[in-house]
């Protein structure tokens, strides 16, 4: 008798329909203040108003639903994990529908599309979420999105895609600002989107060290006007990756572009831009490219940088770039080459005492007449002893006017280099 009360016992737990019971089916609309879960079985969910997921509450979709929303706030988490062959969809049947937003709450989205997101809103917004922030993993945002804005947020995007953006015109397919943001991509593609990049507004991700790695059809990623690395800081530019500042790029902390032959960082674009401006801060720039570089200024001004300093390895300025300004800072040049086109511009212009300057394996091109020459300045690099040294290209070294090698120092003009000193 008590076996077969555990028999019954066993069979009612077998047929009672729990899974049921946890599927909370639509229409859905206002805010979830308990936690729920949108089945496959139940689709599609259809909003017939906005729906909020209240702090500390989970949304757990199904894999193979499909989600027609207006707006999802999520001030909780979001759990919308599908499979490669399941995945979930987010989509309208008109033209569009307004936004996904994380108000501060958290997401793991894998295997989803989110498609025709952005109806006069961008169709992803992430604002003021802390790690472990958002990740989409292996999504297909868009085609028919607004693009994403992430503001003081943590983001990853990996093996993902995000197409046809191009419906909008000038829409970005991701826009950072705030100095807490963090934005990690890896394996990703961009295609078809007005603009297949990436913008940085001033001051974005500043909050900790960052790198900027090149993904498939990412064009570049553009820094806003006057954006500056602070001290502290390290932004590496990695292989492959296309940066564009608008206007100028100040380094107080480091600056690393870490390029390769094959695969060179490339600074700039085909209009003029202001330059760098290491103020204090120290950089390592190799393998990379600074094109346009120098509105008004020189392509890169190097002020009060202590050793180790700024240093080019294989590294080139060209195409309209404004050669080099080196003020009371180290300034090493190896294996690079230097093409100034400015009129009256020096391809390399030293000054102040404390100033070093070491140039190896480096070409000098351009048709100003002191487009080939490094100026040093009166009183410059008289801190220590130096050598002047020929380099490919390189017409002279001007000292300035009255220039004077003070007791106790030793200056050496090496084979085949010429030194033009001005008046004595």
């Amino acid at each position: 008798m008590k076996r077969s009360l555990v028999l019954f016992a066993a069979f009612v737990g077998l047929a009672a329909p729990r899974a049921a019971a946890q599927c909370t089916p639509g229409p859905h609309s206002g805010t979830i203040t308990a936690d729920q879960t949108w089945c496959a079985a139940d689709s599609p969910h259809v909003l017939t108003g906005d729906v909020t997921v209240a702090l500390g509450v989970t949304l757990t979709i199904e894999a193979g639903s499909t989600v027609k929303p207006a707006v999802i706030t999520v001030q909780g988490h979001l759990a919308a994990v599908g499979t490669a062959a399941n995945p979930i969809t987010f989509t309208t049947d008109g033209s569009g529908w307004e936004s996904l937003r994380f108000s501060g709450g958290t997401g793991l989205l894998r295997y989803v599309d989110v498609l025709k997101a952005g109806w006069n809103a961008p169709g992803i917004v992430v604002t003021n979420v802390a790690a472990p922030g958002v990740a989409f993993e292996h999504c297909n945002l868009g085609p028919g999105n607004r693009g994403m804005t992430i503001t003081e947020s943590v983001v990853s995007i990996t093996d993902s895609k995000l197409e046809a953006f191009a419906s909008f015109t000038g829409a970005y397919p991701i826009v950072v600002a705030g100095a807490a943001s963090r934005l990690t991509l890896g394996n990703d593609t961009f295609l078809g989107n007005a603009w297949n990049r990436i913008v940085l507004e001033s001051g974005a991700m500043t909050g900790a060290n960052f790198t900027l790695a090149s993904q498939d059809g990412l064009e570049a990623y553009v820094l806003g006007g006057g954006y500056e690395i602070p001290a502290g800081r390290v932004a590496t530019f990695g292989p492959g990756t296309t940066v564009i500042p608008s206007g100028r790029l100040t380094v107080r902390g480091r600056l690393v572009t870490s390029g390769s032959e094959a695969a060179p960082t490339v600074i700039g674009s085909g209009g003029d831009w202001e330059g760098i401006f290491f103020e204090g801060g120290t950089g390592l720039l190799s393998h990379a490219r600074l094109l346009n570089a120098g509105h008004n200024s020189q392509g890169i001004t190097v002020r009060n940088v202590a050793v180790p300093g700024v240093v080019l390895d294989h590294a080139s300025l060209e195409q309209q770039s404004q050669g080099i300004a080196v003020v009371d800072s180290a300034l090493t040049v190896r294996d690079s080459s230097i093409e100034t086109t400015g009129t009256g511009v020096f391809a390399i212009a030293v000054s102040g005492a404390t100033s070093v300057l070491a140039v190896s394996g480096t070409a000098f091109s351009g048709t100003d007449d002191v487009a080939r020459r490094i100026l040093i300045a009166a009183g410059a690099m008289t801190n220590a002893d130096f050598t002047l040294a020929s380099q490919d290209g390189l017409e002279a070294y001007v000292l300035g006017g009255g220039y004077e090698i003070p007791a106790g120092r030793v200056a050496t003009f090496g084979p085949g280099t010429t030194v033009i000193p001005s008046g004595r």
